[in-house]
C-alpha cells in the first residue's frame, strides 16, 4: 500500500524518537527519515453514505455492531466449559475459534466488582518493567482477529481488534470522514494526513464501542451532549461520544492506572505509524499483546494497570476516553 507522508517534525526537522531508542538503533531499523514517516494508507475512498447516519451505511454499521456484539460473548456451551475449567482449578479459560484467530479468555481470579490490591509495578524502573513483561504470555491474534478478556463474572476487561480500522472502512478511507469539520484556525498542510487518520479512528472507535459496551457508549453520548450545551461544538463525527483525546507521538507509557477515567468505563487506543515491537501489557492479566498498524483496543483503564514495551520506529497512538470529573460536572452538577 502507498502511504501519505506525515511530515510531523520538530523545528529542527526530525520527530523525537522514544527516549529509549538511539538514532543508531532507528537507522538500523531501516526506517525512512522521520519527517516522512508513514501514517495511514493513502488510496482510501469512503463507502457510499459512510457520512450519512440515516443512509444504508448506517444500517451496515448497525449490523456490524450486532454481529460483533454476539461474537464477543461466551455462548451457553462456552460458559459450561468455563465453569468446568474453574471447578477443576484452572486460573483461566481460553476459547479459540477454529475458523480464525479470534480468542475469548476468562480470568477466574479477577472480579470486576471486587477490591484488588494495586499493582506495585508502577514504581518499577524501565528495566524492571521490561523484565516483568518477560513473565507475561504474548498474545498475537494474527490478521483480522480479535481478543476478549473477561472477568470471572463475564464482564469485559479488554478487547483488541487486530484491524479495527479495516473492520469499519474495509480497505479504503477517504480524504475526509465527515460532512464537515468543526475547527477554526490555520492547519499546516503537512498535518492533514494525521488529522484524516484521527478522524477515521474516531468513527471506528465509536462504532466498535457500541459492539463492546452499548451502555457505556450511551452514557458517553449523554455526557458529551451535556458538555456541548456549554461549549463550542468540536465533534468530527455525527455521533461523537468521547470528550477527551490525546495523540501520543513516540510517547512511552509507564505502568499506571487511569484513575481519573469514568468508573467502569472504556478507554480506547488506536495505533498508527511504522514500528516494530512495543507490546501492550496488562499487569493483572499477565498478558502482553502484539499491536499492529490499524489495531484498535478498549480497556477499563480506571481499574487495570497497563504499559507499553520498547519499540523501534515511529509509533502514533490515539487515546480516547471520558473523565469521571466531566461526568460529575455535566451530569450531576458536581465540581
Amino acid at each position: 500500500m502507498e502511504y501519505p507522508k506525515a511530515l510531523m517534525h520538530t523545528p529542527a526537522g526530525h520527530l523525537k524518537a522514544p527516549h529509549f531508542i538511539s538514532q543508531e538503533e532507528n537507522k538500523a531499523f531501516k526506517l525512512p527519515d522521520p519527517s516522512s514517516a508513514d501514517i495511514l494508507p493513502l488510496n482510501f475512498t469512503p463507502s457510499l453514505c459512510q457520512q450519512d447516519e440515516q443512509g444504508p451505511k448506517a444500517l451496515c454499521n448497525y449490523k456490524l455492531q450486532q454481529q460483533l456484539s454476539s461474537q464477543l460473548k461466551l455462548s451457553a456451551k462456552m460458559k459450561r466449559e468455563a465453569e468446568a475449567a474453574q471447578t477443576n482449578g484452572y486460573s483461566a479459560f481460553r476459547h479459540l475459534f477454529e475458523s480464525n484467530c479470534n480468542t475469548i479468555e476468562v480470568f477466574f481470579q479477577i472480579d470486576s466488582h471486587g477490591e484488588r490490591a494495586p499493582p506495585t509495578s508502577r514504581k518499577a524502573t524501565l528495566e524492571d518493567t521490561q523484565a516483568l513483561s518477560f513473565s507475561f504470555e504474548q498474545i498475537d491474534i494474527g490478521d483480522e482477529g480479535f481478543y476478549v478478556a473477561l472477568a470471572k463474572n463475564y464482564e469485559k476487561i479488554f478487547v483488541l481488534f487486530d484491524v479495527g480500522l479495516k473492520l469499519i472502512y474495509r480497505d479504503k478511507i477517504g480524504d475526509v470522514t465527515t460532512k464537515d469539520t468543526n475547527m477554526k484556525g490555520h492547519m499546516k498542510k503537512a498535518l492533514l494526513p494525521l488529522f484524516k487518520a484521527i478522524g477515521a479512528i474516531t468513527r471506528a472507535q465509536r462504532i466498535l464501542l457500541a459492539a463492546i459496551d452499548l451502555e457505556c457508549l450511551q452514557e458517553y453520548e449523554k455526557i458529551l451532549g451535556k458538555c456541548l450545551d456549554h461549549r463550542t461544538s468540536f465533534e468530527t463525527d455525527e455521533r461523537e461520544c468521547f470528550t477527551l483525546r490525546a495523540c501520543l507521538v513516540n510517547m512511552f507509557t509507564e505502568p499506571h492506572v487511569d484513575g481519573g477515567d469514568v468508573k467502569n468505563g472504556q478507554a480506547s487506543m488506536g495505533l498508527l505509524g511504522e514500528f516494530e515491537d512495543g507490546d501492550f501489557c496488562i499487569t493483572e492479566l499477565k498478558r502482553r499483546f502484539v499491536y499492529k498498524i490499524g489495531s484498535i483496543s478498549f480497556l477499563k483503564s480506571e481499574q487495570y494497570e497497563y504499559f507499553t514495551l520498547k519499540w523501534k520506529g515511529h509509533r502514533y497512538c490515539l487515546v480516547a476516553t471520558v473523565h469521571e470529573a466531566v461526568k460529575k460536572k455535566f451530569l450531576y452538577g458536581k465540581a
